[in-house]
């Protein structure tokens, strides 16, 4: 709950996320893999999409369910669905949703995993569907922090050389790089940001 309170008091939406839902279609199915406190998620249900959210905090998917059962009623939940899945393990189907919004979650995964699991995901769009990802930029192996998370980081160059060439049906709308102040040990941090879709046929 504590996690849950201070990162929601710390920022608000993410301006990628706002800039890139200018492109959305009216009515569009969206998905967010890694809701975390729920920031983005619930801006989007403000926006009337459909919208599934996963989390592989059971604990986050039901403190979020109240705060937005508080906010908002109970109507939210005509249109927009909370799972308590990892990525791993979450089947989004195929050609199931126009829009995936994928924050910091993707970079928890096994290096070895990231061009199945981005492959997975890609093929969940519609024709003309997007996924935003981004990951820490960094080189090396994934490395394990304090709690045994993964952490793959990648540059542009790392990403497309050990990545891009094993994703199935997959190609990069848009890339780029931001920075977004500290970490917790007072290290500037830079991220790696995507737009990946289908590839087009022939």
């Amino acid at each position: 709950k504590i996690y849950f309170r201070k990162i929601r008091e710390m920022r608000g939406v993410m301006p990628d996320l706002q800039e890139w839902e200018k492109s959305f279609p009216s009515g569009a199915q969206v998905l967010e893999v890694g809701f975390g406190p729920g920031i983005e998620f619930e801006w989007l249900v403000g926006r009337g999409y459909r919208l599934d959210g996963i989390d592989i905090s059971h604990a986050m998917k039901i403190q979020l369910e109240k705060l937005l059962d508080e906010k908002l009623g109970y109507g939210w939940r005509n249109h927009a669905r909370l799972f308590p899945y990892s990525l791993q393990d979450f089947n989004p189907g195929v050609a199931t949703y126009d829009r995936i919004w994928a924050m910091a979650t993707f970079l928890h995964v096994d290096k070895g995993e990231v061009p199945a699991m981005l492959t997975k995901y890609v093929r969940a769009l519609k024709a003309g569907g997007e996924l935003y990802l981004n990951f820490k930029v960094g080189m090396g192996p994934t490395k394990l922090d304090a709690e045994g998370r993964p952490f793959s980081n990648y540059s542009e160059e790392s990403f497309r050389t050990e990545v891009l060439p094993f994703l199935e049906g997959v190609e990069i709308k848009k890339i780029w790089t931001t920075g977004v102040g500290e970490d917790k040990l007072k290290r500037s941090t830079q991220w790696l940001n995507m737009i990946l879709i289908p590839k087009k046929s022939g």
